[in-house]
């Protein structure tokens, strides 16, 4: 388990209009980082598993106003020209998801090995819903399933199949409010401004991928040690 407070704390502050990845560095006060790990790994006979889980609480600790021009929450609390948005004590930080989980599964034969890895993550929210109250909502959680064979042809020859992300599932890993400009028809740059909008931008996961290769090792090959 785990609790981490900081103080003085830097947060990206999107500048006034623009969309938040054009910003600055503000120091924010206090956040906390608070959680438990745990960890299990094993192996019978030829059978080994390895299973770990995060749980992260990442919050703000203090009363915050922070300008985030394309949160669809944003008021002019201060000044009528800002677009700003007020952070309470117990609002998450974008980025971080609560819950991550590993499994893996490695089946060992006489002369390959054959293995399946899943990750899981929960939802987190995007960079400019500091209050996570901004309409989009949050960006979803994900499950990818990966496999991976081996098989020993010789001490220095080896065939592998790797799958990544086996379902092809679409997913995405990162988000932020911006400002879309490509609004006017056939999505083409609008010039005139008057039909710009603020949307989610999301990072995409990769789709699914395969790979087969063989490898070839240099040298000589390991051997058992001769008996006393």
């Amino acid at each position: 388990m785990f609790r981490t407070n900081l103080d003085d704390d830097t947060q990206v502050i999107g500048s006034g209009g623009g969309a938040t990845n054009a910003g600055y560095f503000q120091n924010i006060s206090q956040t906390r980082r608070a959680g438990a790990e745990l960890g299990l790994d094993g192996r019978a006979g030829p059978l080994e598993v390895s299973a770990h889980y995060t749980y992260l609480e990442a919050t703000y600790r203090t009363p915050l106003v922070l300008n985030s021009p394309n949160n669809s929450t944003a008021a002019p609390l201060s000044c009528p020209a800002c677009t700003e948005l007020r952070v309470r004590p117990g609002d998450r930080i974008p980025g971080i998801p609560r819950h991550v989980a590993k499994l893996r599964v490695e089946y060992f034969g006489s002369r390959y090995s054959v293995a399946m890895d899943a990750l899981a993550q929960s939802d987190q929210f995007a960079r400019g819903d500091e209050n996570n109250r901004d309409s989009n909502g949050a960006i979803p959680g994900y499950v990818l399933v990966n496999l991976d064979l081996h098989y020993t042809i010789s001490p220095v020859w080896q065939v592998f199949l790797n799958v990544d992300n086996l379902f092809d599932r679409r997913y995405s890993t990162f988000g932020v409010l911006g400002q879309n400009v490509f609004t006017a028809p056939g999505n083409t740059f609008d010039v005139t401004g008057a039909s710009w909008r603020s949307e989610q931008f999301r990072t995409v996961g990769v789709p699914r991928g395969v790979w087969l290769g063989v490898e070839l090792r240099l040298g000589r090959p390991e051997q058992d040690p001769a008996p006393q």
